[in-house]
């Protein structure tokens, strides 16, 4: 996909980066389970899968009232998660606010996405043993590098001629590249991200001083690196060089998958060109700067950004955002349709703004705002593409959307009872108390109406084991990047004197 802007820009060329996961992206968010899950419990037409009760457990932060490993514990979670369901039962014919609505399509959209990845590159990878142990021997060095990164690939590939030539950069840097310095950073291979370079730097172990390159990167540009020395990790035990292949092997798959990813979306977007319109897009870059930086400043600890939108709690408002531009203005053309402020708008409604830098200084926030467009765009015919496949109805999907939708609408119920009793949101001092005092009563109520409703998965649920461990996961660079709702802060009731085992047959 080319980007150009009419007027005074002239042509930028950008990679439609398409996956990119820190290190707990946790891909077994991914490819965990977007095969048919198992069920754990049905309540009336509603399901809670292994996986759903795992990730809710284990993927955000427990209440200390069920946050160990005891078995009353796993318990209290079964209890809430169920609680949950019923809760979302009363409310099940209820209206929703339409900013709620364009978040669960969003929420929807992104797993229509991680179900295209799944189908289209990762269950296709398979990876031999020899290739797993090799890159496990090169796996247990952090290398030392020095690097250049270049846009053009012709530049790119004449620095390495030069290097492989008995050139060092430090003669290339005082002839050619002018640096400050020459740039330089420890790999790791758990820890990188990029699967090119992953490849390039572990494939198999290299020697020092050797040149690597010219390597194609995840952002498009060309990096040449040097191998400047390595620390090998200490010898493993048996169980732990085990427990490190695993991981390596993991890792592995996911890259080949994302690097196969890649090929399928570049064909995707080849021969789509944007244009942007130069007046309408400064306008749009300083509504969008000052929001972003107002938000930088007020959430240190910021993801992404949310433009247009709060990711909305239990409340029901139904308040149309502001924006301070002409909406009618168009901001660019692409693939034969010129696209306005407010065709943006309607996509950010359900897909944020994803910047690939999170600091981003305000020099650079212009060609930052372009990268966050094009992989809007990207993501719009990626969703597109699920859609023609029908991803839409698969399980996982539609599993999805039913675990968002249950949660938001359980927490606007349980507000609902608390209000009525007259208590206001909940802090971490009356929390307890007002669960004990209002919500457990309401809840088993609720157990013994919906008893013969309910089935719950004994063998399944007496094999899990929780951890005691606070966790929030999180997928980064991705317009909804918390994994899983809140934990239900609904019952403490342990006991399971409801329901019936299910049928296995």
């Amino acid at each position: 996909m080319n980007i150009h802007n009419t007027g005074w820009w002239g042509l930028i060329t950008i990679l439609i980066t398409v996956w990119s996961c820190s290190n707990h992206k946790d891909t077994s968010d991914i490819h965990e389970r977007i095969p048919p899950d198992i069920p754990l419990v049905q309540v009336a037409d509603r399901t809670i899968t292994v996986s759903e009760f795992i990730k809710r457990a284990e993927y955000t932060i427990r209440p200390p009232h069920c946050r160990g490993n005891l078995n009353i514990h796993k318990y209290i979670v079964l209890n809430s998660l169920i609680a949950e369901k019923l809760l979302a039962i009363e409310l099940e014919d209820a209206s929703v606010d339409t900013h709620f609505m364009k978040y669960l399509i969003g929420r929807k959209e992104q797993k229509m996405r991680d179900v295209l990845f799944y189908e289209k590159a990762y269950k296709l990878v398979s990876i031999d043993t020899v290739t797993t142990l090799s890159t496990a021997d090169a796996a247990v060095r952090t290398y030392d590098i020095r690097y250049t990164t270049f846009r053009d690939p012709t530049q790119a590939q004449q620095i390495y001629e030069l290097l492989i030539n008995d050139s060092t950069f430090e003669d290339i840097n005082q002839s050619i590249l002018h640096l400050d310095r020459i740039p330089t950073r420890k790999v790791k291979y758990l820890d990188e991200t990029d699967p090119y370079i992953c490849t390039a730097l572990f494939g198999s172990p290299l020697d020092k001083d050797q040149i690597v390159g010219p390597v194609r990167t995840s952002d498009g540009n060309y990096l040449i690196m040097q191998v400047d020395g390595w620390v090998s990790q200490i010898s493993l035990s048996p169980e732990e060089r085990s427990s490190f292949i695993n991981r390596v092997s993991e890792k592995l798959k996911t890259d080949h998958a994302m690097i196969r990813y890649n090929e399928y979306v570049s064909g995707i977007m080849s021969g789509k060109e944007m244009k942007l319109k130069e007046d309408p897009f400064r306008e749009f870059v300083e509504v969008v700067r000052d929001h972003y930086l107002a938000s930088q400043a007020d959430k240190e600890e910021m993801v992404q950004l949310t433009l247009w939108q709060e990711e909305k709690k239990s409340e029901r408002a139904d308040e149309p955002p502001s924006i301070s531009y002409n909406r009618n203005l168009p901001l660019l053309e692409l693939d034969g349709k010129t696209w306005n402020l407010k065709d943006i708008e309607q996509l950010v409604e359900s897909h944020p703004l994803v910047f690939r830098k999170k600091r981003i200084k305000p020099h650079e926030f212009s060609e930052q705002l372009k990268f966050t467009l094009a992989d809007l765009f990207r993501d719009f015919y990626l969703t597109q593409e699920a859609y023609q496949l029908g991803y839409d109805l698969y399980p996982t999907v539609l599993q999805e959307v039913a675990m968002w939708t249950d949660s938001y609408n359980a927490n606007f119920v349980r507000d609902q009872i608390l209000s009525d009793a007259g208590i206001g949101v909940m802090d971490s001092n009356g929390t307890l108390k007002a669960i004990e005092t209002y919500l457990n009563p309401h809840i088993a109520e609720l157990q013994q109406m919906y008893s013969d409703q309910i089935l719950i998965n004994l063998e399944q649920f007496n094999a899990i084991q929780l951890t005691s461990v606070d966790m929030l996961a999180i997928t980064e660079n991705a317009p909804y990047p918390v994994i899983v709702p809140d934990f239900p802060l609904l019952t403490t009731l342990h006991e399971l004197n409801y329901g019936k085992a299910m049928d296995l047959k």
